[in-house]
């Protein structure tokens, strides 16, 4: 029976070092994931670089990494341009957090198809769904998050978007008459059910600072409407 090795292995410490250079501790395997989905996306963000080889390199507070490249001027770009973009895309980790009741129209068969994707695309690390959450848990994502997304297709209302602006959240939410009623102008909408004009908002979300601080503020201010003097006021109005 013939043993058979990686090439590689028969050159480290020889003509070859490590792609990945670092000490994980207990979080080795949650690193080990996170430089996969960096090769992953530097190879298919710079498919036409001819990059060969990535290396990345750890330390307390700096992640290096030094990518070989046959054709360096399409990273470098510009003036660096190219280059700089690049290490903006990299330097954030977001994690997705899907929150609420695993059981919609009364089975499970929604969660079992975000379960198969997160597994056919890897992605444990990076989305977390924990179900339906208390008020304790709900005011710690909401504390801990850039953004609150809130795709629904038909509301009644919309406490959570409420909730949110109170919390200085900036929102995305989908187009629909009862959240323009509730938000007006200081929410981003995006089209219901279009999930690459909702890539689009969350990008342009993401990468303006001054726009997310312009939705909190507008939401500090709208959210004042919504208290108990203006609710009994309003239904005084209709009976």
């Amino acid at each position: 029976m013939g043993q058979k090795t990686n090439p590689i292995g028969n050159r480290l410490g020889i003509i070859r070092g490590w792609e990945s250079n670092w000490y994980g501790g207990k979080s080795f395997g949650n690193m080990i994931a996170e430089d996969d989905k960096i090769r992953k996306y530097i190879f298919t963000r710079l498919a036409k670089a001819s990059v060969s080889r990535v290396i990345i390199e750890r330390t307390l507070k700096i992640l290096t990494i030094t990518i070989t490249t046959a054709r360096p001027g399409i990273i470098i770009g510009k003036a660096g341009q190219e280059v700089d973009k690049l290490k903006e895309e990299l330097k954030v980790d977001y994690k997705l957090v899907l929150a609420g009741s695993t059981y919609i129209n009364g089975d499970n068969k929604v969660l079992l198809k975000i379960e198969k994707y997160i597994a056919e695309h890897n992605l444990f690390t990076s989305i977390l769904m924990p179900g339906y959450i208390d008020k304790n848990k709900a005011l710690y994502f909401y504390n801990n998050s850039l953004m609150y997304v809130f795709p629904s297709i038909d509301e009644g209302f919309g406490i959570p978007l409420i909730e949110a602006l109170k919390l200085k959240v900036p929102v995305i939410c989908s187009d629909i008459p009862i959240f323009r009623e509730i938000a007006h102008d200081s929410v981003l909408y995006f089209e219901k059910q279009n999930e690459i004009n909702l890539f689009e908002r969350m990008k342009e979300l993401i990468q303006s600072k001054e726009l997310s601080s312009k939705l909190v503020s507008k939401g500090i201010k709208r959210v004042k409407k919504f208290n108990r003097y203006n609710f009994i006021k309003d239904i005084e109005k209709i009976y």
